[in-house]
């Protein structure tokens, strides 16, 4: 399987465009997708999720890999995570139910960005719905790093960039940071 090639630049139409909601869970179309997406997540260095107008297509579903810390988020079911415990990969339909109304300022940088990063103030935690693959609804309570990258992935579901929340913006070039 090859890696998918990635939608890039602030105002790239797909990027900006509100995604459709997924219907058919048995559409192999969908199912080969994710494999692909899963595919080119785990070969592209410092990424931790990657949403489908990343890679052209119009549709609500994020794929992350990250994994939980030990405190503070939740899986499915209400079970605590643990070390070494991964959250579900797929998020299909997703919609953030309730968050805190404490923000955090983040570092926060995109693959359809490369080269850039901005200072983000996110919700402290989330409460999302989801689907999964299958089309079976969970739930998931996330803090720290995992809210900011399902906030972050939901974004793009939504035609949103992080740099449209950036306070600060700074550029990576010949491995110095600048600010713009």
């Amino acid at each position: 399987m090859a890696k998918l090639a990635l939608e890039t630049g602030k105002s790239n139409k797909i990027l900006r465009t509100e995604s459709r909601a997924v219907s058919d869970f048995s559409d192999p179309d969908l199912r080969k997708l994710i494999a692909e997406m899963e595919e080119t997540l785990r070969l592209t260095e410092n990424a931790a999720g990657l949403a489908a107008p990343q890679v052209g297509k119009n549709l609500r579903l994020f794929v992350i890999i990250p994994e939980l810390p030990a405190k503070g988020a939740r899986l499915p079911d209400g079970q605590e995570s643990v070390p070494g415990k991964k959250a579900p990969t797929v998020f299909i339909n997703a919609e953030i139910v309730k968050k805190s109304q404490k923000e955090l300022r983040l570092d926060e940088g995109c693959l359809s960005l490369p080269g850039l990063f901005g200072i983000v103030k996110r919700a402290k935690w989330v409460k999302v719905q989801a689907q999964d693959e299958f089309g079976k609804k969970f739930k998931l309570k996330a803090e720290g790093f995992l809210s900011q990258l399902i906030q972050h992935e939901i974004d793009h579901l939504n035609g949103k960039l992080y740099v449209d929340r950036a306070e600060k913006m700074f550029k990576i070039e010949d491995d110095e940071i600048k600010e713009l």
